[in-house]
């Protein structure tokens, strides 16, 4: 099984924004006498907010801080409910499955209730009714938890981070030169390539910006090439015009895509079925790929649960999954896709793979091969093949 060294590996480069933000954290959390606080790291898509946003929760200095911690996902709508609900199943384990509202609020008390807590909300949208719904969640928490509570939020809108009191948003910016060609270096090379790549690498890693969700899209296509011959390929092909077009993202980003084998690209596109911003068991989607045929093993013996995880994990190495919880063993349980990659996939995913809500009245699906209903109401479906 996958383990968190994984997420520690690639942490790169940001260990002043990270000391930075435990700074904030920590000496707000003790010398305030408000009930809670709000404190934010915004920047643009791919910088790695989410990425730091989960050391700084990890990190012994805050864990000394707070008497509980919650993890929260946010999808795009930000639904108070889900907000609660997966308060409770990061505190209290996965209670919050078919209880009712009263329940809810019940367990949301036994989670919280006069404790000085840590809530970080990952990935904050901006829509109409933001600040009605943060006003609501936030008096929740102000009447539960105790004296010094905080909320960390991310967001790539530095409105949004003001939107909900954050009075001092932190602006995560790229990496350092020596960062960029840091984090590079991990994920690029590996103890199989030819003496020679080194150098290539250097040169190629010099082109792309100083974006995390880049370098690793691009160091995790070359990490698969074994010979001078491929990265020299890469380099002055591929790769040619790139100083020309280095800031169009979704034109380099979609060099990962393409370089993916088909079973992989069935698996991701299969994963856009899913809403934007939410998260996936690993077993659970794994399974998921088995059971559609799109799993086949690398050697004899192997089972194809364990060729359904090294498909997850070359995912990630892509840049189209990032970790997004572990259990208690410190193994990967929960992915979830980047937003900027969920959006790439589903421009390339068509007409195969439609993904429909309750705000849905009608559905023609005359070509689709799979969809997904979440939150489903009365919906109509034309020809469907597939339903998950």
């Amino acid at each position: 099984m996958a383990s968190s060294s994984i997420l520690n590996s690639l942490f790169v480069g940001r260990d002043k924004d990270r000391d930075n933000i435990v700074r904030m954290l920590s000496e707000d959390s003790m010398m305030t006498t408000e009930k809670l606080s709000v404190d934010s790291i915004y920047g643009i898509d791919g910088m790695g907010k989410t990425t730091l946003a989960k050391h700084v929760y990890n990190d012994q200095r805050v864990k000394g801080c707070f008497d509980a911690q919650f993890w929260v996902s946010v999808t795009p709508d930000f639904n108070v409910e889900a907000v609660l609900r997966k308060m409770v199943d990061c505190g209290m384990g996965e209670l919050s499955h078919n209880c009712n509202a009263v329940q809810l609020y019940h367990h949301f008390i036994q989670a919280i209730g006069g404790k000085k807590f840590l809530l970080v909300l990952d990935n904050i949208w901006d829509h109409a009714s933001l600040r009605e719904k943060w006003v609501d969640l936030k008096s929740l928490l102000e009447e539960c938890g105790a004296n010094g509570s905080k909320v960390l939020l991310t967001t790539s809108n530095k409105k949004v981070a003001k939107l909900m009191d954050s009075m001092n948003p932190y602006k995560l910016e790229g990496l350092t030169k020596d960062g960029s060609c840091l984090l590079f270096q991990k994920i690029a090379f590996t103890q199989y390539q030819e003496p020679g790549v080194e150098v290539i690498g250097m040169e190629i890693s010099k082109m792309c910006p100083n974006m995390p969700l880049v370098i690793r899209n691009v160091a995790g296509i070359l990490a698969r090439k074994r010979t001078v011959r491929e990265w020299q390929a890469f380099r002055d092909e591929q790769f040619a015009d790139f100083a020309s077009y280095g800031s169009d993202v979704e034109r380099t980003l979609k060099l990962s895509y393409d370089h993916l084998d088909e079973s992989l690209k069935r698996c991701v596109k299969f994963c856009t079925l899913f809403e934007k911003g939410g998260f996936f068991h690993l077993e659970q989607m794994i399974h998921r790929w088995i059971a559609l045929g799109y799993v086949k093993p690398q050697y004899k013996s192997q089972r194809l649960e364990e060729a359904g995880e090294e498909y997850m994990l070359s995912l990630q190495d892509f840049g189209f999954l990032e970790i997004d919880s572990f259990d208690q063993f410190g193994f990967i349980r929960d992915f979830k896709m980047h937003d900027v990659m969920y959006e790439l996939v589903l421009s390339l995913a068509g007409v195969k793979y439609k993904a429909a809500d309750s705000n849905t009245d009608k559905i023609l699906l005359g070509r689709a091969f799979l969809i997904s209903v979440f939150e489903s109401a009365a919906l109509y479906f034309y020809r469907m093949k597939s339903c998950i």
